[in-house]
């Protein structure tokens, strides 16, 4: 078994992750600079291991979020406008998969799709920006379906920093 596999399996087993083992995983998943389809697994495996549980780090958000964002960019893509980092449909379609797969959105999830709409403003996948929109909608159920991303964007932004906040 690998470093990863084994601290992956200790921390699920555990259902929390604490701050010795969020180091750890931060150390061993930007260790070689790239973060595989493997590690971007294991963020998720975890996160929904210990999502909700209010023990687990306070650093482990920020990892999930740097490192499943480090996975779905493409670094220096040419196109018509120019040399731009951007997220591919492939990786976009695989966190809308992912972040749906176990049948809730949580903070960390929330998170990290609020990431990827500033970094990118907005994601290559229609799947990926529709998933945005359900979670618009579910959070907000008295704005009327379809709001504007702007709109979207002020509300994440308002209410992360409300919780930062707290």
């Amino acid at each position: 078994m690998s470093k990863l596999t084994n601290l992956v399996a200790l921390i699920v087993a555990a259902a929390v992750i604490l701050a010795e083992q969020v180091t750890e995983l931060r150390t061993i998943i930007f260790d070689d600079g790239i973060i595989d389809r493997e590690e971007a697994d294991a963020l998720f495996e975890i996160n929904d291991a210990v999502s909700g549980n209010e023990n687990n780090d306070p650093g482990w958000q920020q990892l999930f979020v740097d490192g499943l964002v480090e996975y779905a960019v493409e670094h220096e893509h040419t196109d018509e406008f120019g040399e731009r980092d951007i997220i591919t449909q492939e990786a976009s379609d695989y966190l809308a998969d992912k972040i749906e797969g176990d049948g809730q959105i949580d903070d960390n999830e929330k998170a990290l799709m609020r990431a990827i709409m500033e970094k990118f403003n907005g994601a290559e996948s229609e799947e990926f920006r529709s998933l945005v929109n359900r979670v618009y909608d579910e959070d907000h159920p008295d704005l009327q379906e379809g709001g504007d991303m702007e709109d979207f964007m002020a509300m994440m932004a308002t209410m992360y920093d409300a919780e930062d906040e707290a």
